[in-house]
């Protein structure tokens, strides 16, 4: 009888680590986790995201550099706002719609940022999807 209670005592020790134990959640809306990549060979500096949830500054990235991933909640296939610092001038993509936007969903991408129109100072991004989110 002893052994038996030892048995359900642990059985219940083990029962409640197991439901302690919470994957992150996530829905078709995300998470997302995006990285930057220059694709100029100019340095920016004060990357600035907005996602149409939530913004995040990536901070300086070097000509042909890339950032870390950034994890936000929701992030889009076909539309992201970027302002950035090339020598002193502002860089944009300008004010972004994000109404229609298309969820990327619980996967990494890779922001490429390139310089569409110098005189006018504005940027063009191409959205990679690079994979499942891992953890």
């Amino acid at each position: 009888m002893k052994s038996m209670n030892k048995l359900l005592l642990s059985l219940l020790f083990i029962i409640m680590i197991l439901a302690s134990c919470k994957k992150p959640e996530r829905t078709a809306e995300g998470p997302t986790d995006v990285r930057i990549r220059n694709v100029t060979d100019a340095n920016f500096s004060s990357v600035y995201v907005n996602t149409g949830s939530e913004d995040h500054n990536y901070g300086d990235i070097p000509a042909a550099g890339e950032t870390d991933y950034f994890r936000f909640d929701k992030a889009y296939h076909d539309v992201v706002e970027i302002t950035l610092q090339i020598d002193g001038q502002e860089y944009t993509t300008g004010d972004q719609d994000f109404t229609y936007a298309i969820y990327i969903g619980p996967d990494k991408a890779t922001y490429e940022v390139d310089i569409l129109d110098e005189v006018l100072k504005k940027l063009t991004v191409n959205i990679v999807l690079d994979g499942p989110i891992d953890d």
